[in-house]
């Protein structure tokens, strides 16, 4: 069960970044994606609304595999963690199920 709960208007002070260029190939679908989240949590932080990308892991179903480190149920289970734990401070983050900062 997700907690929709995070505190009355004006609670926190985030910080909004703005980048102007993106590379090409893979690096650059990597920092449009960036931009477009930094462009996303700075336009909603005004409305209190906070904004998180998270990454599932290598989770054990038909398209990971059996050898994969994870059940769907441990990733379902950190995933709700991380939704819970976000707030305006930490909007625009990239982390794993698990709560790591995940890199680009």
């Amino acid at each position: 069960e997700l907690d929709a709960r995070r505190g009355g208007r004006g609670q926190g002070k985030g910080r909004c970044r703005s980048v102007s260029s993106a590379g090409h190939g893979t690096v650059g679908r990597a920092w449009e994606s960036y931009v477009r989240r930094g462009t996303l949590a700075c336009g909603l932080h005004g409305l209190d609304i906070a904004v998180g990308i998270y990454h599932p892991g290598w989770v054990r179903t038909d398209m990971g595999g059996d050898t994969a480190e994870i059940s769907v149920a441990q990733s379902a289970q950190g995933l709700v963690e991380r939704f819970n734990e976000l707030d305006l401070d930490s909007s625009g983050c990239f982390r794993t199920w698990h709560g790591q900062v995940h890199p680009f």
